[in-house]
């Protein structure tokens, strides 16, 4: 949420209306995202932008004035030079359960992660006791339903191993960190292995 004074409080009294400007990183131009049409309108919350699930970035703000500069057959409002600009990080957050049921009760039937916010991509790798890939995914609410990705058919009950590469939005833009750790798989399917 950005919140300014209103200019016509103390050292003006023609502001009609503000920009509010944004950039990805304070290494980009900034662009317009909102124009405020009233001077009593000094707030703007910045909802996530779009698909990218993110409040990172920097903003400034400009008033605009009542005046018109009739310039070459063009009506152009005065602006005021950008207010000073202010950068905000995200504080991404991603962990995983390390144990679920996919048995169909209608309870802890998938594996997803909780909390998450700020991941643009995960690269999940899940594997059996002997090494074997069962699982894998890039999307971060990982949805998985505990069925082998090769057979489809609901893994054993046991501990898995997974490795996580977690790909955060920073500011700074995309920052990856890696863990590892073991899932248990409680789905009452315990028959007899056999590791011949």
């Amino acid at each position: 949420t950005l919140i300014w004074d209103n200019l016509n409080n103390s050292c003006t009294d023609d502001v009609i209306a503000y920009n509010v400007y944004y950039a990805a990183n304070p290494d980009l131009p900034m662009e317009i995202i909102a124009t405020l049409n009233s001077d009593t309108d000094t707030t703007f919350v910045f909802n996530e932008l779009g698909d990218l699930n993110t409040i990172a970035g920097c903003f400034a703000v400009t008033a605009l004035d009542s005046l018109l500069d009739y310039n070459d057959g063009f009506v152009n409002q005065n602006e005021s030079e950008l207010s000073e600009t202010i950068c905000i990080d995200n504080c991404p957050e991603y962990e995983v359960p390390n144990i679920f049921t996919p048995n169909a009760d209608g309870f802890n039937d998938f594996y997803v992660p909780f909390p998450y916010k700020f991941i643009e991509s995960i690269d999940l790798k899940v594997f059996n006791r002997w090494g074997t890939l069962v699982f894998e995914s890039t999307d971060p609410a990982i949805n998985w339903d505990g069925k082998d990705m090769d057979s489809g058919n609901v893994v054993r009950d046991g501990v898995y191993f997974y490795t996580l590469k977690v790909n955060a939005i920073r500011l700074e833009g995309i920052v990856q960190n890696e863990q590892s750790g073991t899932i248990q798989v409680v789905a009452g399917k315990n028959q007899e292995i056999n590791e011949n």
